[in-house]
Order: structure tokens, then sequence, then C-alpha cells
């Protein structure tokens, strides 16, 4: 009989996935999961890389995505195995390693004639801040951001402009590093700290010291020079007329229209070889992380404030890609959200997760001993449609793989 319950659930999943491809939802996606004991290998990949009436590639797992802020975690571990090696603090005072953040003044808001007011920082920048989003570094396609007034009307810029982790991000930080919470390009700027300290670029970094030990073969910033264009999925938008996911060639993406590595937003990558990270994560094999530091990517970081902007934020943001039951237990280690609590329908305290733009997610849950990727290339970010599909994903590998 449990074999049984395990085929029917699995058949309502696929009929959820085909359905939102025939629907045209999604023109594809692709999944892998595992669980701690191995008996779990979860592979399931619905529709083909390209909306385009043309195209007869299915998705799979070896599709290489966008991964947009998925990008993220990977270029924390990257800071966390500096700080590992004694190569950077967690707590150093990173002004000489990065001045162009550190000297930007902090935005209070804009006087009655429209011009910006501006203080002077004077708490430290540092990496501990970076990699929970605490510096006040925002990002200037937030919802009703100041940073988007600021960029268009004193800058004349668009959102998405620059090239260069400096030319897109040269504009004021929002609070005073360490004393409250906005999710923004602290992560780029954490990967500019792995570029200088270790004198590699960061796409060499990250081959060198955590795709290379995990036989990873895909991850690139340089998509169009390192991988095939028939192994790349068409990234898509929503149509507001019709409801569809369809083709702008052109429109432009987070990871598009770059000169550099963005470590916040630009990395591609297949979920196979994403998962690798995130089932090196779960096993805790040292591979990428000592034991005692790898942990800390499953542990709150934040102060109270900064914990109430999270929680917050998980609960009102829109664009955000994830699912957020109000429970109000929710964190944020040096890697992605963490749940904090014991509210949660199948998560289990300290579960890492978090998705990108695209509306890709991830998760990783020791305690529960498993860990997934839903991958798919569709904006806008926080799809409400999309939603449903990786929130099903997620709820059918715990279902399958979760330890009793």
């Amino acid at each position: 009989m449990k074999h049984l319950a395990i085929i029917l659930v699995m058949s309502t999943f696929d009929n959820l996935l085909s359905a939102a491809v025939a629907d045209h939802v999604i023109p594809g996606a692709a999944m892998v999961a595992r669980n701690k004991s191995g008996t779990l290998k979860f592979n399931k990949s619905f529709g083909l890389q390209s909306s385009g009436t043309n195209s007869d590639i299915p998705y799979s797992a070896s599709t290489v995505l966008e991964m947009a802020s998925m990008t993220k975690l990977i270029t924390s571990i990257a800071a966390l195995q500096l700080i590992e090696r004694g190569l950077v603090g967690l707590d150093d005072d990173l002004s000489s390693i990065l001045p162009e953040l550190a000297s930007q003044p902090i935005l209070t808001g804009f006087d009655p004639a429209g011009k910006p007011q501006l203080k002077q920082r004077r708490n430290p920048i540092t990496l501990r801040l970076l990699l929970t989003h605490s510096t006040g570094a925002g990002y200037t396609f937030t919802p009703g951001s100041v940073l988007a007034e600021y960029r268009t009307r004193i800058q004349g810029g668009g959102i998405l402009d620059g090239a260069t982790v400096n030319a897109r991000f040269d504009f004021p930080l929002l609070y005073e590093p360490g004393e409250d919470w906005e999710y923004g390009h602290s992560i780029d700027r954490a990967g500019q700290v792995v570029e200088r300290v270790s004198g590699l670029r960061l796409g060499t970094y990250f081959r060198e010291n955590i795709f290379a030990p995990l036989g990873i073969r895909s991850g690139t910033f340089t998509p169009e020079l390192d991988t095939d264009p028939g192994s790349r999925a068409a990234v898509t938008f929503r149509d507001p007329e019709t409801g569809r996911a369809v083709e702008r060639p052109g429109e432009p993406t987070l990871a598009g229209n770059t000169t550099e590595d963005f470590g916040g937003q630009g990395l591609h990558m297949s979920v196979e070889d994403y998962l690798k990270v995130l089932e090196s994560l779960l096993l805790d094999d040292g591979k990428l992380l000592d034991p005692k530091v790898a942990k800390t990517l499953f542990e709150p970081q934040l102060g109270p404030k900064s914990k109430e902007a999270l929680l917050k934020a998980v609960v009102t943001r829109e664009d955000f890609v994830g699912n957020f039951p109000k429970t109000g237990e929710y964190d944020w280690s040096f890697g992605g959200a963490v749940i904090d609590g014991d509210s949660h329908e199948f998560r289990k305290k300290g579960a890492l997760l978090w998705g990108g733009a695209a509306n890709l997610f991830f998760f990783v849950d020791r305690e529960a001993g498993v860990t997934g990727v839903f991958g798919t290339q569709v904006y806008p970010s926080g799809d409400k449609k999309i939603k449903k599909l990786y929130s099903a994903f997620e709820k059918e590998i715990y279902k399958l793989g979760a330890s009793q």
C-alpha cells in the first residue's frame, strides 16, 4: 500500500507539471533531489528549453539555466573558504578591500525639492554584514525602493544599467551597516572580496575551489563562451495579456550585459550540478567547507532589528521566490533564509532555502535529510503560478525522502 501511495502522489505531481507546460505557465522545468540516506534519486523534467514553436530540445537536469540569486550561495561558500583559510576575517573592516562601497554615504530620503538627503557612514562594512544583507547595500529594482528614484532621477540611469559591479551598484547605502536588513547587492560585493583577496576572477575561483572538487562542469559566468547554445534554456516572461510564458529577445535580465562576474546574480548552471553543491552541504562531507564553518550556513545570524525587517519582507515582498507561510520563524544565515522554529508543516529548524529571479528554488534540510532544486526560466520574480509548482515539488520531496 505504501508503494501504491507513492505512485499516486508522483502521478498527481507529474500531472500538475505537465498541465503547467500545456497551459504555457512554463515552457519547461527540471528538478532534482536527493536524501541523506541515498534512497532518493529524484530527477524529473517537463517541457522544452524554448517556448518557440521551432524548438524540440526538451528540458533536462543538464539544461543550463540563468541561476540569478541562486548564485549567492556559491559566492557565500567561496567567502567562507577564505575565512576558513585565514585570508580575511569575518569581522574585518573591508574599507581597504572595497573602497568603492566604503565611500558610499547613506541615503535617508529626499527633501521637498527632491534633493537627496545623505549622511556619512559610521559603522564598518564586514563580511559578516555582506553575507547577511546587513550592510545597507540595496537594489534599485526592489519594489518601492528609494534607490530606483535615485538611480533614474538623480543619476539619470536605468535600474539595470552597468556592465560591472561598481557601475551597476554605484549608489548610496540605505541604512547604517549592521542596524537593519535589506535584500540587495551585498553578495556581489562579497564576490569582489573573493576576487581581490584570492587574486582570481570569481568564475576561476569557483572552478578551482568549488566546481572541480565536486565534478561540476556546467557552472559559468560566460555561457555564450563556455556552453553549447543547444544546452541553454531560453529566458521567458509572463505576458500580461495572455498569461503565457513567452520569449522576448533583447529583454534585459539580471545576468545579461555584464563584463564582470556578478557574485549575487551572474552564474549559469544546470540543476544537476547545483545539486552537487547542495548534496555536499547536506552530507557535510567537508569537500567545500570544514563542518564547523559549514554549519553557519544553517544557523541564524541576524540581530533583533534585522530579523524584524526580514520577517516583514518575507510576508510582504511578492517578488521573493519561495514559499513563506506566516510562521514568523525565519532568519538569515551566511547562505540564505533559514527556518528558525518548529511550526512549519514539514521543514525542520535549520533548513536553508532561497531562489532565483527566474523562479528557480532550492532547499537543504539537514535534519529532515533532504535537498532539492527546481529550475525554470520565467520572469517576473515571484510569479504566483510558478510558486504553486516549486512548492509542490518541495512538498513532494519531503514526502518521498525525508527522515521519519
